[in-house]
């Protein structure tokens, strides 16, 4: 596995990635400058928090004693909702659609996932302030 070493571009920190085959251990931020998975996932929340609006991605996941249980992520995964409430129903088009519900910073958010040949979900803030 090869190894390599930067310099976040955001909070300057040394960086050591072992590289994966299906991933870079980075993000590139504006200019191509490289961005540690926690700068990116501070950067997605001032995206939510400036516009209201984000592309993540609806994760299920199988839970030894608990079941299948959602999970709303970012690409690296550095920025994760578990609390997710999801609802089934049913798309013309795309047969099937996922309506999901998660709580960030006061908010509730909504995501819709249409079809089941892709994670991404379609998120918004709501007017709703969230209970917890």
């Amino acid at each position: 596995m090869k190894t390599t070493s930067f310099t976040c571009s955001r909070c300057k920190a040394e960086i050591t990635v072992d590289h994966l085959p299906f991933t870079a251990g980075y993000g590139l931020g504006d200019g191509g400058n490289k961005v540690c998975y926690g700068c990116c996932a501070e950067e997605d929340k001032q995206y939510m928090r400036d516009h209201g609006k984000t592309c993540l991605y609806l994760l299920r996941e199988y839970k030894p004693g608990s079941g299948y249980v959602y999970k709303i992520t970012n690409w690296p995964g550095s920025l994760a909702f578990h609390d997710v409430h999801v609802k089934v129903g049913r798309h013309n088009i795309a047969r099937v659609r996922y309506d999901c519900w998660f709580n960030f910073e006061g908010f509730v958010w909504h995501g819709v996932q249409y079809g089941d040949c892709t994670q991404i979900a379609h998120c918004k803030r709501t007017k709703n302030k969230s209970e917890k």
